[in-house]
């Protein structure tokens, strides 16, 4: 008989579990309740940046070990799928605590485009006091200048700048919320894209579009 999926080191009955340590199992996997993640920080120089990125690169690291443990003990596919979907086996991209991976996925690509960002409005923007970077859950803008009205902007990373019309959705985002910035931006990560200005994709006037390499 196969050993207890659950890691008891009992033996099961034929199949992957001993009755009721599936939800023993599952329990784990799920790890804590989730906490609201509002992490804004101000990046001053370029220097700054880095130490963001070598979290976000940990955090990859730490997940991709615990996919390949998954997938080396695990032979359904299916299981393999229903652990990525529905438990928590990656990590937050800047905190230590798990995630479920392919939240993971998605907030890491966000996380990095707006540091790229930051780096690349640093040096177009010496004068503003350096940038507030949203890097949680918290609502506005992505990255404002720390002296007011000076610096919006909004960045993404997509399969393509159409994606779920995430630009379209940025743009009038950045119209809404922040008419009176001197200069607004959206920056956009996606397979293909080199780092430089959009002009075709800038739908409405005053607002520039840049594609970004991460």
């Amino acid at each position: 008989m196969p050993l207890c999926k659950c890691g008891c080191g009992e033996r099961t009955r034929g199949g992957i579990f001993r009755p009721g340590h599936d939800a023993k199992y599952h329990s784990m996997m799920r790890g804590p309740k989730p906490e609201k993640v509002d992490r804004q920080v101000v990046i001053s120089t370029v220097s700054e940046i880095a130490p963001f990125v070598s979290r976000v690169r940990s955090s990859a690291a730490k997940a991709v070990k615990a996919l390949m443990h998954l997938t080396a003990s695990e032979a359904d596919g299916l299981e393999v799928l229903r652990q990525i979907k529905y438990y928590k086996i990656g990590r937050h991209p800047l905190e230590d605590r798990p995630m479920n991976l392919v939240e993971q996925v998605n907030q890491t690509w966000t996380c990095l485009v707006s540091l790229k960002a930051a780096e690349f409005l640093l040096g177009r923007h010496p004068d503003v006091g350096g940038f507030q970077l949203n890097l949680g859950n918290k609502g506005g803008a992505d990255i404002l200048s720390v002296s007011p009205d000076r610096v919006a902007a909004e960045g993404f990373a997509a399969v393509s700048s159409d994606s779920n019309k995430k630009l379209k959705k940025d743009l009038k985002k950045l119209e809404r919320q922040h008419p009176k910035a001197q200069a607004r931006y959206v920056f956009f990560a996606a397979p293909g894209v080199k780092h430089e200005r959009q002009p075709a994709r800038e739908l409405l006037p005053g607002i520039e579009v840049w594609g970004i390499v991460v």
